[in-house]
């Protein structure tokens, strides 16, 4: 039977639950017997008016009815469930349709101090009702006044209950916070649930990736080293299991250097591989000029933009629909998309290529690097004592990655004092102890970078311009041709009765609040093009470099940090790039992080000392430094440009 549902208050199908809930407070008997089924509708009912939705059609006096009607239905839903018994109990929940065990237990733990089912009973209802156990533990006291039988519930149903824990201590979704598990169950139990997780052949793939990265802690799980690594070789075996199975799509990267190719540059697709050709002779005709070599990471390689923002991060929007349906997002971790995997890939084979390429032309990129430090920053800058001491040719690649880490800590140091003091002393360098933390390295530039603030208003900016689920983004008459509505008001004609009327409530708020509007001829436009492009920017890049902007971007950019929309302030690095290193080079920011730093240095790296398998970790480090010379190669540029010094004295 159709009966009434309340789901939340922005439910979209409030106005057809409303409809039906008129009929039902209209005909209202306070008289009447009603069943579990008609009692769990009553309740439903009471929601809406509770939360003062109304249909538009219901005047002052009817609303006032309904308010009283539903003050009556509460007494009655209250009275039922105060009188359940154990002798009825079973019977009752059984009775109780599954679009309603979520209101029963809401309902139950309300009248918890006046229902008295003993636990053997209130156990072997739910069990033979096999209701999931996650209907329960969002309820606090009902978990406390069956706490033990719950526990032993829990290590019986090992594989649901073992992911809802997982759900409560690493999974970032707003309703994993509610979970609440019985006190009684002890760390002993949990990790011995994650082991018994592990072992059940329908272990989740993702769940098993999750316990691999758990980072052992009183506040959520206790686990040792040795469960952390019956993880990681659960997730091989399961990937293999999947990869032979032949199950998705294989992608291919290929890149290399053509010895004819006349320009610069050529990516295609060809099938699923793709191919990023390089011109061999390119490089070879500017081997001299070690500033191109370096600019080629910008120009050819595109590992920054033209503004100088790292493109490798991790970006939210490029996160697709599927992923974000299907995939777990752990809290406190990076959670890496599959663009950002891609965009992983192929820069290392970039840089693998262009390592050897180098290598043949009897140049070291290890060289190169030593170069912008001891002379490029000097006879371009006048500044002094940078220094850097890369990996010799005949070090092992262990080495190689041992010795150079400590030098990312060394530049960031130099320049640290470098912007604080003006100048570089090696001294105060070498005997300063200080960790280096990428939030805290300064800027030669001031209010260098533009950021969104957190909001609601902002959040539903983002969502009715750029969201790829906002109905603003589709007309029938345009087959779905765009994936958000900026593109499709942008670029197309559209006019406000194009819209069916359950959407015209959304353009109402668009054009109340001056962001949209019609022009002469009907057509809906951008109202404010400047505001929107700073939303639209922040949306793709997440970041905006101020200075590299028009003034009349500049000056609405400025309005909308008075209006407490946006956020400046100054760093060499942006804070998804302060991310970006530190899901590489350490775990304190991220618990799924590579952590190349600690394990190279304190030697808890897997392979021979000896072996190649450091050869793949050793060019991400490589990488690292590389995007740090650009970075402060595009922050004194920019701190000494004609524009930036100009501008600056202004504002």
């Amino acid at each position: 039977m159709d009966r009434v549902k309340f789901y939340s208050v922005n439910d979209w199908a409030g106005g057809y639950q409303l409809q039906k809930a008129e009929k039902i407070i209209n005909d209202f008997d306070k008289n009447k017997k009603y069943t579990m089924e008609e009692i769990l509708e009553l309740y439903n009912i009471t929601k809406y008016i509770d939360n003062n939705l109304f249909l538009k059609n219901w005047n002052t006096v009817y609303i006032e009815k309904a308010k009283d009607v539903t003050k009556e239905m509460k007494s009655i839903v209250f009275k039922y469930m105060d009188n359940i018994s154990n002798e009825d109990f079973e019977t009752i929940l059984n009775d109780v349709p599954n679009q309603y065990i979520d209101d029963f237990f809401e309902l139950f733990e309300k009248k918890i101090e006046k229902i008295n089912i003993t636990a053997d009973i209130f156990i072997k209802a739910i069990c033979e009702r096999n209701i999931s156990i996650y209907h329960i533990l969002h309820l606090k006291k009902i978990v406390k006044k069956y706490d033990s039988e719950i526990r032993k519930v829990m290590l019986q149903d090992i594989i649901n209950s073992t992911e809802i824990m997982i759900r409560k201590y690493y999974i970032n979704e707003e309703k994993n916070k509610e979970i609440e598990l019985p006190s009684s169950l002890t760390n002993e139990d949990k990790e011995n649930m994650l082991i018994r997780y592990i072992d059940n052949e329908y272990a989740n793939l993702n769940y098993v990736r999750i316990i691999a990265k758990i980072q052992s802690s009183k506040d959520m799980i206790e686990i040792n080293d040795k469960t952390k690594l019956k993880a990681c070789r659960k997730v091989v075996e399961l990937e293999n299991k999947i990869f032979t199975k032949g199950t998705g799509i294989e992608y291919g990267y290929n890149v290399i250097f053509d010895e004819k190719q006349q320009t610069e540059k050529i990516e295609k697709m060809e099938g699923n591989q793709l191919i990023c050709s390089y011109s061999k002779r390119w490089v070879e005709e500017n081997k001299a000029d070690f500033a191109t070599l370096l600019n080629n990471f910008i120009y050819l390689f595109e590992f920054t933009d033209i503004e100088g923002r790292v493109e490798l991060v991790n970006k939210k929007h490029e996160t697709g629909v599927f992923e974000r349906a299907m995939d777990l997002k752990m809290l406190k971790a990076y959670n890496p998309n599959s663009t950002f995997n891609h965009k992983k890939m192929v820069s290392l084979l970039q840089l693998n290529a262009y390592y050897e390429q180098l290598n043949k032309l009897d140049i070291r990129l290890e060289d190169i690097i030593e170069w912008f430090f001891d002379s490029y920053l000097k006879e371009n800058f006048g500044i002094e004592n940078f220094s850097i001491s890369m990996p010799s040719k005949d070090s092992t690649l262990f080495e190689k990655c041992k010795s150079v880490l400590p030098e990312i800590d060394h530049i960031l140091k130099e320049y640290k004092y470098y912007v604080e003091d003006g100048q570089v002393d090696p001294e105060l360098v070498s005997i300063s102890s200080e960790h280096m933390f990428f939030k805290d390295i300064p800027s030669k530039v001031k209010d260098k970078y533009v950021y969104l603030k957190n909001s609601d208003y902002n959040n539903l900016i983002d969502y009715y311009f750029f969201s790829d689920q906002c109905m603003l983004a589709y007309l029938e008459n345009l087959d779905n041709k765009y994936d958000n509505f900026f593109k499709l008001i942008v670029k197309e004609d559209i006019k406000y009765n194009d819209y069916p009327e359950y959407d015209k409530k959304d353009l109402d708020w668009l054009i109340k609040e001056k962001l949209i509007f019609e022009d002469d001829k009907g057509f809906l436009k951008i109202k404010n093009e400047e505001r929107i492009m700073i939303y639209a920017e922040l949306h793709y890049k997440e970041v905006i470099s101020y200075w590299r902007k028009s003034e009349k971007i500049r000056n609405e950019i400025k309005q909308m940090i008075k209006e407490d929309r946006l956020e400046i302030g100054s760093s060499l690095f942006s804070r998804n790039e302060q991310d970006y290193f530190n899901f590489y080079l350490n775990m304190s920011e991220f618990i799924d992080g590579y952590d190349i730093r600690n394990s190279n240095l304190h030697g808890t790296q897997i392979g021979d000392r000896k072996s190649d398998v450091h050869y793949s970790r050793y060019l991400q480090i490589v990488l690292l430094i590389v995007l740090i010379i650009i970075k402060i190669n595009d922050d004194i540029c920019l701190s000494k440009s004609k524009i930036y010094l100009e501008r600056s004295k202004d504002e």
